[in-house]
């Protein structure tokens, strides 16, 4: 009644009323005869990717669930997954470089950002896609599974699985396969050799291993990418000039254990040297000099001595005039850029 009184009143709005559900009812018979017919000719229903999308999830999110209750709820991730004992477990890597992040050749440490990432199966985990909607993987925290102890045994301090505290993201495979990225800030001790400083060339090795377990429970493998550069962000100190990585069994008290090498070549950019850097290297214990001018005569200054290994050098600034001769007369062997 109220409505009737609205419509009285307002004939616009009783048109409008009207029309809506004129068009609501005569869009919902064409629609009906539209599923009839395409039920007659067996097409399928025409559904909205929004409808699509709503379908796949939600089915799918309930199977994810399942399958995670199923396969991992009683999983026993402190057992080591190789099936036969009398094989190794392989696990395949592949290491991505970020950057090299310092290079010291005093402390003669090399501090990278990179990723290492694993693969190996896992023979306790399997399940068939098709009981849980066709889910070919899932992926979960790796807490959830046994993850092998990748340790850079080089490091500088800290001998420990590199992913530390890091709760890293696993996908895992109906078949078992697992993959795994690790990674992060990797500090390294490398042996540095400055005698041709400042036109020198670096080698570093960053050496993994899978610490506790020997070559007879598990071998790492290299991936057909051993080194990954797509990440690399170039320093502006050194040029990465080369890499390569191999993998190798060592013994050490009659147990065989497995490593992973990957040897990074860096040589200093030739800005860093633009101005005719003179090297002193001392054979006295006179206090040596890098004087660093544009030319044999400039105005130096001494400052604080550094000391690598048995060199010892400093840097000139411009404070006093010198020349090639004052300078050669502070040591018994001079290089000058």
């Amino acid at each position: 009644m109220e409505l009737e009184s609205e419509l009285e009143f307002h004939p616009n709005l009783a048109f409008e009323v009207a029309y809506s559900v004129i068009s609501r009812l005569l869009k919902r018979h064409i629609d009906s005869e539209t599923v009839d017919e395409r039920e007659r000719s067996g097409r399928p229903r025409k559904t909205s990717a929004r409808d699509d999308r709503a379908l796949s999830y939600g089915q799918n999110l309930s199977d994810e669930k399942q399958l995670f209750v199923d396969v991992f709820a009683n999983h026993q991730k402190e057992v080591i997954p190789h099936l036969n004992h009398s094989t190794p477990l392989q696990i395949q890597m592949t290491f991505y470089l970020m950057s090299i992040t310092k290079f010291e050749e005093i402390d003669e440490t090399i501090v990278v950002l990179g990723g290492l990432h694993c693969d190996w199966n896992d023979a306790g985990i399997s399940w068939n896609p098709s009981s849980y909607g066709n889910i070919p993987y899932i992926i979960l925290s790796s807490k959830h599974i046994w993850k092998p102890p990748m340790t850079l045994v080089n490091a500088v301090d800290i001998l420990s699985p590199i992913e530390g505290n890091t709760d890293n993201l696993a996908t895992i495979f109906s078949d078992g396969n697992v993959s795994l990225g690790l990674g992060g800030i990797l500090s390294a001790k490398c042996t540095t050799d400055i005698s041709k400083f400042p036109y020198d060339s670096q080698t570093c090795n960053l050496k993994f291993a899978v610490w506790g377990l020997s070559a007879e429970t598990a071998v790492l493998i290299e991936s057909s990418d051993p080194i990954n550069m797509l990440f690399y962000t170039p320093n502006s100190n050194w040029n990465l000039t080369s890499y390569h990585s191999r993998a190798v069994i060592w013994n050490q008290e009659d147990k065989k254990k497995m490593n992973a090498f990957w040897k990074l070549i860096g040589s200093r950019l030739p800005w860093t040297r633009k101005d005719n850097i003179v090297t002193v290297v001392p054979i006295t214990d006179e206090k040596p000099a890098i004087c660093k001018t544009s030319s044999p005569h400039g105005n130096v200054n001494w400052k604080d001595l550094k000391f690598v290994n048995d060199w010892k050098y400093t840097l000139l600034t411009t404070k006093q005039k010198c020349s090639r001769a004052d300078i050669s007369s502070k040591c018994q062997r001079c290089l000058f850029g």
